[in-house]
């Protein structure tokens, strides 16, 4: 591949400050070293490079990858659904104009994901979702597998999922904020390595069988190469084969939206990334690193990826032109 060319990480963490300042108070993040950030409490903890809140320290860090990156910038777990509403909104808020400060001052080198207040009544959610991409100019939202017990399925969303369908930006879904920890004992860290996986699943599934995605045109981007449920959607289609409810619900076999929905690349093996392509196309996965999270690896990723079978305009599509088209990018 070109050394000049551009690769876009669509997963790449922030925590902004008025976000660090909240997680502080309630104690679900604290600074370990001059290196090291843990998010979390008890067993369901994660260890962070400085960079996550040190923007000096993660410019000199990308530098240092050996490839130009272009990255769209989102917070990750717990996201402010634990708030009081009006704590809520007004976090999501700060959160959000930060991030579009961020974009604005690095126009080049970062986009912008927002986060909502969804723990809040559906009409504030709808408002900032509108303000973020119209007046802010960010590029989509992400949203936690876990809404308090709820999830982005649930009819009280609808009319939020209605609005993002017509504002035609992509909605990013990762784990790390449904409470599996509070019911399975999340030991030798399951809950990062192996859970967090099965609620992208879980989650995806839902959006899937619960029929949103007749109802409204989605732009669906799934965390982790979308957990394990590629490698099980014959599972998905068997089922809507054999139950009359399934049918009755959804249009078309789950494998049929599955392939409709767009994967990031971070599976971490060669044997899980070829799958996920073969599985997707080329056309629907894109770059990204999980940065910088210490289980991320950008120059690991990009190698992973370049040894497979892939043509230069395959890869061009993973690294690149993927990103632009469906995050609307102008670089």
């Amino acid at each position: 591949m070109s050394k000049d060319l551009l690769i876009i990480d669509v997963h790449s963490h922030i925590y902004t400050k008025s976000y660090v300042n909240v997680l502080e108070k309630y104690g679900m993040l604290s600074i370990l070293s001059d290196d090291v950030v843990r998010i979390g409490k008890g067993k369901r903890t994660a260890l962070i490079g400085k960079a996550i809140i040190d923007m000096e320290k993660r410019l000199k860090e990308i530098e240092k990858f050996g490839f130009t990156t272009y990255q769209i910038l989102s917070i990750s777990r717990p996201w402010t659904y634990f708030l009081p509403e009006q704590e809520e909104i007004k976090i999501a808020r700060s959160i959000n104009n930060e991030i579009a400060d961020i974009v604005n001052k690095y126009p080049y080198m970062f986009g912008g994901l927002a986060t909502l207040p969804l723990n809040s009544d559906i009409n504030y959610s709808i408002e900032e979702a509108e303000r973020a991409i119209k007046d802010l100019g960010l590029n989509g939202f992400i949203i936690g597998t876990g809404i308090g017990d709820e999830t982005i399925d649930s009819p009280k969303f609808e009319p939020l999922l209605e609005v993002i369908s017509k504002l035609d930006v992509p909605l990013f879904i990762h784990p790390g904020s449904m409470p599996l920890d509070k019911v399975i004992n999340e030991d030798y860290r399951t809950g990062e390595l192996v859970n967090y996986l099965f609620e992208t699943t879980h989650v995806l599934s839902r959006i899937i069988l619960s029929g949103i995605l007749d109802r409204y045109k989605l732009k669906i981007v799934a965390a982790h190469g979308g957990g394990y449920i590629t490698y099980q959607f014959g599972r998905l289609d068997r089922g809507y084969e054999i139950y009359p409810d399934i049918r009755g619900r959804i249009k078309r076999k789950p494998s049929e939206y599955l392939k409709e929905i767009y994967y990031d690349s971070i599976v971490f093996s060669k044997e899980a990334l070829d799958h996920l392509i073969k599985f997707a196309g080329n056309d629907h996965v894109m770059f990204g690193t999980d940065y910088p999270f210490k289980i991320s690896d950008p120059v690991g990723m990009k190698n992973t990826l370049e040894s497979l079978n892939l043509t230069e305009d395959e890869l061009g599509l993973i690294y690149e032109k993927n990103a632009k088209k469906i995050y609307k990018l102008r670089l």
